[in-house]
């Protein structure tokens, strides 16, 4: 783009130096620092390609507008003066043109350029002229006075002469200001040189008084060329003008340059008027053309920033509203129309900010506002047994908040409690959960106690309840002695009863029974008597406690005590045929033994103590013991049945034998 835009300016200026001829004659731009003088002429006289500064006080340094110039020294043209190398030669019409500034007023005379060998052909201020006022002279002309044109400014001053209509027309930047009659077909002619910067012998250029772009033409310039000819050499004054002057941030405004003929924008077009959309405040630079001559001007717009707006993005329970914060401006606009928003499912609202300044933000900033539901909780009844407590078990929510103020219940009597939730994102249940705890009765139980006798055994009956549990773990019990039980007791409802039962089991002790006989011996034929002992009342099989057995004969004996316990014993009347009596040496019996023959139990009754032995008959002593008076069992169950010998001797000597029989 930026080749485009200097191309457009490169035609511009080739188009407007195309009105501005090149001078036949004499064209010097003094843009070296040498003493040599490049002559631009399009078809130059002979020996003028190249002028010389003679003497060393005018130089090429000075400048006017962005022309390079000559800067006089106000010395004498004598030794100071740029020499042309031609020889006058104006023959028919002519024009010439020049650049001049910082002229001083002075009652010296300054000369721009002549050859007072060509019929005084000059151009000097000062003196006749006037102060600030430029004048052409030559013998057969009419003086050209240009007023005003010899200042401190920069001005161009162009005369055309025409040769055919015999005038003169006077130019100052651009402008005709005279026009005068001059003879037609007048020539200046000399021998030379002809000189510029100086005349003849007189003072040249003023000190510090600059001379630029000097014209000789052998031709008549039309007024647009004179005027292409100010327009391509004067510095240009530029001002900008902003529409508007104030923008925000991201805003056009229109940037109008003026002053020039033609402009080129840094970084923009190559107009005068430039659109521009600063994001804050900036610099535009703009150079403005006048032909060759360009300056630049800088534009400083004012940018208000654009406010960049920010909202808060809430998350609200379902049902509930909320208000949209938005930062960076002074006023918002909301999509939805109001700050408060109460969406029923997540949703976006745009907001835009305008500052205090007027500024629309630069930005959409986007709120979006989540939507949480609403817990729906649950919590299940129960049972519970009175005076115990039960943990209401709620769901659907995070937390909760129980209307007896706390999960853990113990009523009295059936009770409904009433539960909220709270999920974890902050949300109250949308429902009121209600929770029944039935309380059920303890039952209140009783047992019967209980007499037995000792080993026997007693069932527990206890009532009140449903199951039951025994201290001893059975509802059967055998106590060994006067013992107590507890019960508890469980309804059908699984509660525990209120109370725990106590039965006390009696345990009255068996009598001790025993029974002797009037004879522990006796013969066939005769009787004996029983008599018991321990209880309080007895009984006998065969029913009579007289007996008169015919063999040896066991008999069981019951007895009762007071308190109906019975106790059963065997006793065993021993009864003998009375044979097997063998007296030895003919002494008293001092003893006699029954049964004879026996299983191996004898029953041994000695008149008086005596010693016994037996022996088999081997003879081998199996048994030898003082007995004394009285019956004694001899037990020989242990030996084997056969025949045994026993001796019996008293302390006086006396002794028997008696064969034993074991069957």
């Amino acid at each position: 783009m930026k080749k485009i835009y200097s191309l457009i300016l490169l035609t511009f200026l080739q188009l407007l130096r195309a009105q501005v001829p090149t001078p036949e004659l004499l064209h010097y731009k003094f843009n070296t620092t040498s003493t040599l003088v490049t002559n631009f002429a399009s078809s130059p006289p002979p020996g003028t390609a190249t002028g010389t500064i003679v003497g060393t006080a005018l130089t090429q340094t000075g400048s006017i507008n962005c022309l390079n110039a000559l800067v006089g020294a106000g010395v004498s043209s004598t030794s100071d003066f740029l020499n042309t190398g031609w020889v006058t030669n104006l023959v028919g019409s002519w024009s010439v043109s020049f650049w001049t500034s910082n002229n001083p007023p002075s009652a010296t005379l300054f000369y721009i350029f002549g050859d007072n060998n060509a019929a005084a052909f000059r151009c000097f201020t000062n003196g006749v002229a006037g102060t600030n006022n430029w004048i052409i002279r030559a013998t057969g002309l009419n003086d050209i006075l240009l007023t005003g044109a010899a200042t401190a400014s920069p001005n161009l001053v162009t005369v055309v002469y025409d040769a055919v209509v015999g005038s003169s027309t006077s130019y100052i930047n651009g402008v005709q200001t005279a026009t005068l009659s001059q003879p037609t077909n007048f020539s200046i002619t000399g021998v030379g040189p002809f000189k510029v910067g100086a005349y003849g012998a007189n003072t040249g250029l003023g000190a510090g008084q600059f001379l630029s772009d000097f014209r000789l033409y052998s031709s008549t310039l039309t007024p647009t060329q004179v005027s292409a000819l100010f327009n391509i050499n004067v510095t240009p004054t530029i001002s900008v003008v902003g529409s508007p002057s104030l923008v925000c941030s991201g805003n056009s405004a229109t940037l109008t340059a003026n002053g020039a003929s033609t402009y080129s924008w840094v970084n923009g077009p190559n107009t005068a008027s430039n659109v521009v959309t600063p994001s804050v405040n900036t610099v535009y630079a703009v150079q403005g053309f006048n032909g060759t001559c360009s300056v630049t001007a800088n534009y400083t717009l004012q940018t208000n920033p654009s406010p960049v707006i920010t909202v808060n993005s809430p998350s609200i329970c379902a049902g509930a509203s909320t208000t949209l914060v938005p930062s960076g401006a002074l006023t918002y606009t909301f999509s939805n129309g109001n700050a408060v928003v109460s969406p029923s499912t997540t949703t976006s609202y745009s907001v835009t900010g305008t500052s205090s300044l007027g500024c629309l933000g630069s930005n959409t900033a986007v709120a979006t506002v989540t939507v949480n539901p609403l817990p729906n909780i649950s919590v299940t009844s129960g049972s519970i047994c009175a005076g115990n407590s039960l943990t209401l078990v709620p769901s659907g929510a995070s937390t909760y908040t129980f209307s007896n103020g706390n999960a853990v219940v113990s009523p009295s009597t059936t009770t409904s409690y009433s539960v909220t939730g709270t999920s974890s994102l902050g949300c109250l249940s949308s429902n009121t959960a209600v929770a029944t705890v039935t309380v059920n009765p303890r039952p209140s139980i009783s047992v019967t106690s209980g007499s037995i006798c000792a080993g026997n055994s007693l069932t527990l009956v206890p009532s009140g309840a449903s199951t039951y549990t025994f201290s001893n773990g059975n509802a059967v019990v055998s106590p060994s002695t006067t013992t107590s039980y507890s019960v508890t007791g469980t309804s059908s409802l699984g509660c525990l009863s209120s109370n725990t039962a106590v039965a006390t089991v009696t345990v009255s002790p068996l009598p001790t029974v025993t029974a002797s006989s009037s004879a522990s011996l006796i013969c066939v034929g005769q009787s004996a008597v029983i008599t018991p002992s321990g209880a309080a009342t007895y009984s006998i099989n065969g029913g009579a406690f007289t007996i008169s057995p015919t063999v040896t004969t066991t008999y069981s004996i019951t007895g009762t005590s007071a308190a109906g316990c019975s106790n059963t014993i065997t006793f065993t009347q021993n009864v003998s045929g009375c044979v097997g009596l063998t007296a030895l040496s003919g002494s008293n019996i001092q003893l006699s033994v029954y049964p004879n023959p026996s299983n191996g139990l004898f029953y041994v009754s000695a008149t008086q103590q005596v010693n016994i032995s037996i022996s088999d008959i081997s003879g081998k002593i199996i048994f030898n013991e003082s007995v004394q008076e009285g019956t004694h069992t001899l037990d020989l169950t242990n030996l084997s049945n056969g025949l045994y010998i026993l001796k019996s001797q008293s302390n006086t000597g006396a002794a028997q034998v008696i064969r034993l029989i074991k069957e």
